[in-house]
């Protein structure tokens, strides 16, 4: 193999670098991949990826990723492309993207998204001491109602409460359905006060709402927020939620519940 040591970045690298980089949400720890371009730069996108060695969980996930969808990626020699070819190129780049960073359901970004910007904002309270909070949103009784009235109906039910959250929250804000009915919301630049507020409004609007198969729906929501409810790491926010949610159904579903740290001795 060939020695790769201080290899220098040539426009062959440099474009496949662009359009690998364009399936990827464009967080502030995609600016430290820029060494990426300069591997292998004749070499295809999984070779470059073997010769990647991610330092922290960000680019380890990142890497899993372009690895998992990499046989996709097809980077044909740009002077060869004509003004169509560009463009099919250009749409196959945008599908892939919405295929790894949406639900097909709801419209929704996925788990997978929502755990990027997840740490990237957590990253941000650690910096920067800004406040920010997740409210995990589970639907009351799903399961009975998919069983009872079918799938056709469960899924109006998640696209009616995707339409609810996306109705009701600044764009800032990232909305995700994170796994079957639990949806995960994460509030940018909000405190806990804020969050409760936001929660109770959801829970209202989504009580209220009339779906066609005539049942009324409601959910429960837990509430974590930095720097309030835990120590400040993604995945300790989570379990923060998490355990608030348990609470919500635990007192009885359709309620809100925060998570409150106990006072270190």
């Amino acid at each position: 193999m060939a020695e790769l040591s201080d290899p220098q970045p040539d426009s062959q690298a440099v474009a496949w670098h662009r359009d690998v980089l364009a399936l990827v949400p464009p967080t502030d720890e995609i600016l430290r991949l820029e060494s990426v371009s300069c591997l292998a730069a004749d070499s295809s996108p999984l070779m470059k990826l073997a010769l990647w060695h991610p330092t922290d969980k960000v680019e380890q996930f990142i890497r899993e990723f372009l690895l998992e969808f990499g046989h996709e990626l097809m980077v044909p020699e740009r002077k060869s492309l004509d003004r169509a070819d560009r463009g099919a190129e250009v749409q196959q780049y945008l599908q892939l993207k919405e295929f790894a960073f949406r639900d097909a359901i709801t419209g929704l970004y996925n788990h997978r998204f929502f755990s990027i910007r997840l740490e990237e904002e957590v990253s941000r309270h650690r910096r920067f001491n800004h406040p920010v909070s997740m409210v995990l949103v589970e639907l009351d009784g799903f399961e009975a109602l998919n069983d009872e009235l079918g799938h056709a109906a469960g899924n109006e039910t998640l696209r009616g409460m995707a339409e609810i959250l996306m109705r009701h929250s600044r764009g800032i804000n990232v909305i995700s359905r994170y796994d079957g009915r639990l949806f995960a919301v994460l509030l940018v630049e909000t405190s806990l006060a804020g969050a409760r507020l936001y929660a109770d409004r959801i829970r209202y609007v989504l009580s209220s709402s009339q779906f066609t198969h005539r049942r009324r729906v409601t959910a429960s929501f837990g509430i974590a927020s930095l720097p309030e409810s835990s120590t400040p790491t993604s995945e300790e926010l989570i379990q923060a939620a998490d355990k608030a949610l348990y609470t919500a159904k635990r007192t009885g579903k359709n309620r809100i519940a925060v998570y409150e740290a106990k006072p270190r001795e």
